[in-house]
C-alpha cells in the first residue's frame, strides 16, 4: 500500500537485535501552534504563534533535560522503582510551518528509551504550562515522590522519527545504521502522507 515504504535494507551482525541495541530513540510531537495559545483567547485555527511563544515552549522543554524520575508520566510506575529514571538528551521545538492554511509546529525529543505515555504526557504539561492552566511552579514539585496528575496530549501528532545505534555503529564492520533524515524521499513522504494524515 502507498503509506507503507521500506526505505533501505541493510546487513547486520548475526545476534544483531533492533530494540536491545538501539542506544536512543528520537520522536516528533506534531500539533497544531494553536495549542499553545494563551487561556483567555479563543482556541481557533486562525492563530499565529508568535517568538515570545515560542521561546517560553523551549524554555521549559530545557527542564526535561538529563536523568530525571518519570513515574508521574506513565502508569503503573512507583517513585521507588529504578526504572521509573530516564535519561533525555535533547527537546527542542521547531519553526512554524504551514500545511493545508494550518499553522503546525514540531516539538523533537530524542532519549534513551520511554515509557507508556510519557512523551504524551510531557507535551500535555507543556502545553498546560505554556498556555497557562498549570504555573510554572509545577517543576518544582514535577520528578518528587508524589505523584502528579498529569494531562496526555492527542496520540495522532505522536511519530517516531529515528533509532540511533551509536554503540552498534562503533563496534561493527557493517555498513553503519543510519537512516538520511534529509533524504528527498523520506521528506516527501513525512509532507505528503504522514502530515497529512495528522491534519486530515
Amino acid at each position: 500500500p502507498p503509506v507503507i515504504r521500506v526505505w533501505d535494507c541493510m546487513r547486520t551482525k548475526k545476534k544483531f537485535d533492533a530494540k536491545m541495541n538501539a542506544t536512543s530513540r528520537t520522536y516528533s510531537y506534531i500539533t497544531p501552534t494553536f495549542a499553545f495559545s494563551p487561556i483567555e483567547r479563543l482556541v481557533n485555527e486562525e492563530y499565529r504563534i508568535t517568538q515570545d511563544v515560542i521561546d517560553n515552549i523551549k524554555v521549559n522543554l530545557d527542564k526535561f533535560i538529563g536523568i530525571k524520575n518519570y513515574h508521574s508520566f506513565t502508569s503503573g510506575k512507583s517513585y521507588q522503582d529504578p526504572s521509573s529514571r530516564r535519561h533525555i538528551y535533547e527537546f527542542d521545538c521547531g519553526e512554524p510551518f504551514y500545511h493545508s492554511g494550518l499553522e503546525l509546529i514540531e516539538l523533537k525529543v530524542r532519549g534513551a528509551s520511554f515509557m507508556l505515555h510519557q512523551i504524551r504526557k510531557m507535551t500535555g504539561l507543556l502545553i498546560s504550562i505554556v498556555r497557562g492552566l498549570a504555573a510554572p511552579s509545577v517543576w518544582d514539585d514535577i520528578y518528587g515522590p508524589k505523584k502528579l496528575d498529569i494531562p496526555r496530549s492527542p496520540g495522532l501528532g505522536l511519530i517516531l522519527r529515528h533509532i540511533h545505534y551509536e554503540h552498534y555503529n562503533n563496534t561493527t564492520d557493517h555498513r553503519k545504521l543510519i537512516l538520511n533524515e534529509t533524504d528527498d524521499a523520506v521528506n516527501n513522504f513525512f509532507n505528503n502522507v504522514i502530515i497529512n494524515n495528522i491534519v486530515d
